[in-house]
């Protein structure tokens, strides 16, 4: 089984849909851009890539959409289904079990696509391809991207107990020194919930993807960080937070946007072995660790 297989694999156990369902933040804000906007659904061919249980699906048809088509790899498509029929929508509803490179729909084009591709520090996943692939293959002309851009931002935060609890805690294990795994510890992302109240800076932008416009390059999109002119400054103390934000938007008008962060959810927490400091201005040069990032 390759890497690629287990992704798939572990989108069939239901407790990862459960924690997905649970996020209000994300489940709503897809809820209210299509139940908010049913003149734009009205009638429309949706796709929903990545459909999982099926809820944007059933968002999509009782937003008003005449068919919707979900593609869903993982085995979680035969309980989407059930899902479906349950609450009456399987005349609407349409789930196609496989890869979207490879699955064929029974129409030539959709008038929009609907995915929920971002995973922790936005990209992780490595969704944001397979939903520029189907974009690029079956959205006519003028279609609807939701989302169709996405932002990513990183702030500080201030938490020294979580840092010598985590990091600092491998200096002394039992009595033994265990410092080795500590220098690797602390250049490890870890998936977190903090107050908003440890956040210390300002938000600085890493990067902005246009879903609606953005080209693939291969196999693998790159994305790779912007310069800034001027440099982006933050003022920061030891630790720093990624989040991102989405935007369900038409390319006409804005209809909604969400933060997926909402000064609580840590989406990546990083700790920095010290702080970032500009000598000269006395602030701290975020900058400096972006260009190293590259």
């Amino acid at each position: 089984m390759t890497s690629r297989d287990y992704y798939f694999d572990s989108y069939a156990h239901f407790g990862i849909h459960e924690e997905m369902l649970k996020d209000e933040v994300r489940t709503l804000t897809y809820r209210n851009a299509m139940y908010h906007n049913k003149h734009v659904f009205k009638d429309k061919i949706v796709l929903d890539v990545g459909s999982g249980t099926g809820i944007l699906c059933m968002f999509a048809a009782n937003a008003g959409a005449k068919h919707v088509y979900g593609i869903e790899c993982s085995s979680i498509s035969e309980y989407s289904e059930k899902i479906i029929k349950s609450n009456h929508l399987h005349n609407v509803i349409t789930i196609f079990k496989g890869k979207v490179e490879e699955v064929e729909l029974p129409v030539e084009k959709v008038d929009i696509i609907i995915s929920e591709w971002m995973g922790y520090c936005l990209f992780y996943e490595s969704m944001l391809n397979t939903v520029i692939f189907a974009r690029d293959k079956w959205l006519k002309p003028g279609g609807l991207m939701f989302p169709d851009r996405a932002t990513l931002y990183v702030v500080a935060i201030e938490d020294r107990q979580y840092k010598d609890f985590k990091i600092h805690w491998w200096e002394n294990v039992y009595g033994f020194d265990m410092s080795c795994i500590r220098n690797v510890a602390i250049k490890e992302p870890l998936v977190d919930m903090v107050d908003s109240k440890q956040v210390v800076t300002n938000a600085c932008l890493l990067k902005e993807v246009d879903i609606y416009n953005r080209e693939a390059r291969g196999p693998v999109l790159h994305l790779s960080l912007p310069s800034a002119d001027p440099p982006q400054r933050l003022r920061p103390r030891p630790g720093h937070l990624f989040q991102h934000r989405v935007h369900q938007v038409s390319q006409e008008d804005r209809l909604l946007h969400s933060s997926r962060c909402c000064h609580h959810t840590l989406e990546a927490d990083s700790v920095l072995p010290r702080g970032l400091f500009d000598c000269q201005e006395g602030r701290g040069d975020f900058w400096q660790y972006r260009c190293q990032a590259k």
